[in-house]
C-alpha cells in the first residue's frame, strides 16, 4: 500500500494508529505536531485512513435475534 503524507490529505480525513484507541482528523494531528511538537511519525505501528461507521441499535432486530435464539426451548407457536 502506498504511504501517504499528512500534507497530501484533507484536514477532515480521519486516521488511526493500529495500536491507538481513537481516531484523529488530519487537522488534529497537524495541530498537535505544531503546538506540542509531538512526533507522531515515531509512534509504533502503522497509521491508516479510516472511514468510521455508526451503529444504530434496533429494538426490532434485538427482538428477532432473541426469538431465534430461544425458539427451540419454547412451546410451539409461542413467537406468534
Amino acid at each position: 500500500m502506498e504511504k501517504l503524507k499528512l500534507s497530501k490529505l484533507d484536514d477532515y480525513v480521519q486516521i488511526a494508529n493500529e495500536y491507538g484507541v481513537r481516531n484523529y482528523t488530519v487537522a488534529e494531528i497537524k495541530n498537535e505536531i505544531v503546538r506540542y511538537r509531538e512526533p507522531h511519525h515515531d509512534v509504533r505501528g502503522e497509521w491508516f485512513v479510516v472511514n468510521p461507521a455508526k451503529w444504530k441499535p434496533s429494538a426490532h432486530d434485538f427482538l428477532e435475534y432473541y426469538i431465534e435464539s430461544v425458539y427451540q426451548d419454547m412451546y410451539e407457536d409461542w413467537d406468534d
